[in-house]
Parts: structure tokens; C-alpha cells; sequence
């Protein structure tokens, strides 16, 4: 029997995970901490939830303590980039915080006999017109991407000082069903969607720059990267999770149009600018194919399908 610990467990990519977990034929227990709870509960599994702020360090410690976990999927983090932006002090407090509990409760608790995926994210990356390699230069522009670099190097630390087991992720964007709207692509499939159900011919998408070109994988594909490399991965190695290729918003818009067969007129909103966007962000996934053996499975038309099923369900 085999022990998963899971923090930010009622977010997107964690209910997903969840999800994942029930389809891979293992024993396992896990433990779920998060503020509140949603949604899913595993069928497969022995699942608790345990709502905790991951940033009441004396409350992870004895969780982790009592439970002992196997593997720790460090999920909980503020991942907004343009809530970052507007809160920058509290984003970065919250992301480099909630990591720093989670590592000095395993060396406490556990000696550090325990697997920790650390998530973090592409935002790391200097702008580059090549697809991004683990190598490629770092360069954080936003107060999001700069807590996730923090985040990097305090890993490294412990690594180093206190030898625990800790494999780290450079995550690209990612979708799919039941993602937050205040998220491009969800935004998108809202919009279009609740203009489908009004009968509102265009739809008046309301948008940021829609030329900006982004490597976006199904968040199920992620999920399950996470879950190899929490299995394969190699001690103090940081790996991309991405699909490899790149699409344009614009792109994706039109995709998501013909799929509810239903115009868009596009209406820019100033508030959904940034003004140091990057242009173009493709990453390579290289390593984790070859390490893990993962590759991504689904099909953008895929995720848009399933977003815009998903969608209509809730609506």
C-alpha cells in the first residue's frame, strides 16, 4: 500500500490527479489538504480530505507526521499570472511559503523518506524564439514566474543541505474541463458557449492579445507526467511538461467556433493586456519522454470538445 499526500488537492490540476489515480490499478491511500473541498471523490482508492491553509506549518507537520506518505504532490499555489500582477507581494509570499512548510515537515516528520513532485512553471523561462530545453535561460518577468524561481532555488537548497528526494517540473499551459474561467482558454469556451445558449450571433468574445503563441497540453496528459515522474523522475532534476508544439490564441478561438458552429467577433479588453507579454512560448519535452516514457495523447480539438461538452453540462 502506497501513500500519496497531495496539497492544493481542490484545485484544477488537483482534482484531475485524483481522477487519474483511480485509473492506474495501485493500492494506495491519500490524503487530499486544501482550504476547502470540491468535488471529486476517488472509487477505487481509500481518500481523505483534510482542509487545512497549507501556510499553518504546525498543522502540515502533523498531518505529514501521522500519515508519512510515500509521495507528496506539492500542487497548492496561487497560479494566477494577472492575479499575481495585481497582488504581487501576496503571491509570492503565499508560492515560496507554502513550499518552505511542506519541505521542513518532511525533514521533521519523515527523515526524508518521501518522494515530493514540486510543480513549477515555463514562466521561469528568458524569452526565446527556439523551443525551451531544462538548460534554457531563466529570466522571471512576473511576480508568478519569480515565486516559482524562488521556488527552484530552495529546492536546490534542500537538496543539497538535507539530501531529500525532490523532483521538479517546469510546467507549460494547460487546459481542459472544469478549468476557471478567469484561465484564456476557459474563458474562451465560457464565452462562446453561453453566446451558443443565448442564441447571441457573434459572440462577442471578450479578449487580451490573441496573437501570442503558447505550447498548451490537456491538463490529463499533465496529470499523468506528474505521475511518472513521481515514479521515474531523478532526484534534484527539473523537467518541462509540455506537448512540444504551438498554437496562436487566435488559433484556438477559431477551433472552439467551429466546434459550437457559432462566429466570434472579437472585442479586445484592455484589462486582459499585459504589457510585456511574450510572443511565443514552445517548450521541448525531450527529457521526460525519455526518462519517463510519457508523451502527450490528446488532441487540442480533443480538449476543446471535452471543454466545450463539459461546459454546456454546467451551464
Amino acid at each position: 500500500m502506497k501513500r500519496y499526500l497531495i496539497t492544493g488537492v481542490s484545485g484544477f490540476v488537483g482534482q484531475h490527479f485524483l481522477k487519474y489515480l483511480d485509473t492506474v490499478g495501485e493500492q494506495i491511500e491519500v490524503i487530499g489538504i486544501d482550504c476547502t473541498a470540491v468535488g471529486y471523490m476517488p472509487l477505487n482508492y481509500t481518500y481523505r480530505f483534510e482542509p487545512v491553509d497549507i501556510l499553518v506549518a504546525d498543522k502540515i507537520l502533523k498531518i505529514i507526521n501521522d500519515f508519512q506518505p510515500d509521495y507528496l504532490l506539492h500542487l497548492a499555489a496561487k497560479s494566477s499570472v494577472s492575479e499575481s500582477l495585481k497582488e504581487p507581494e501576496k503571491v509570492v509570499v503565499n508560492n515560496v511559503s507554502s513550499l518552505f512548510g511542506v519541505l521542513v515537515s518532511v525533514q521533521v516528520a519523515m527523515q526524508n523518506r518521501c518522494r515530493i513532485l514540486v510543480v513549477g512553471s515555463s514562466e521561469v523561462y528568458a524569452e526565446s524564439n527556439e523551443p525551451l530545453i531544462e538548460t534554457s535561460p531563466c529570466f522571471p518577468k512576473n511576480p508568478y514566474a519569480y515565486s516559482k524561481f524562488i521556488g527552484e532555488t530552495t529546492v536546490n537548497m534542500y537538496c543539497d543541505r538535507v539530501d531529500l528526494d525532490i523532483v521538479m517540473t517546469r510546467s507549460f499551459m494547460h487546459t481542459g474541463p472544469n478549468q476557471n474561467e478567469k484561465f484564456v482558454v476557459a474563458s474562451f469556451i465560457k464565452q462562446l458557449t453561453e453566446a451558443k445558449r443565448q442564441n447571441k450571433y457573434p459572440a462577442e468574445l471578450k479578449t487580451g492579445n490573441i496573437d501570442i503563441i503558447r505550447d498548451i497540453t490537456d491538463v490529463r496528459d499533465i496529470v499523468r507526467g506528474y505521475y511518472l515522474l513521481l515514479k521515474h523522475g531523478r532526484r534534484q532534476e527539473v523537467y518541462n511538461v509540455c506537448s512540444g508544439t504551438a498554437v496562436s490564441l487566435k488559433t484556438i478561438i477559431e477551433m472552439a467556433s467551429e466546434i459550437l458552429d457559432i462566429p466570434a467577433s472579437i472585442v479586445i479588453d484592455p484589462q486582459r493586456l499585459r504589457s510585456n507579454e511574450i510572443k511565443l512560448v514552445v517548450g521541448n519535452n525531450e527529457k521526460i519522454r525519455k526518462e519517463t516514457g510519457w508523451q502527450p495523447e490528446i488532441k487540442l480539438s480533443q480538449t476543446l470538445q471535452d471543454m466545450i461538452d463539459h461546459c454546456q453540462l454546467t451551464q
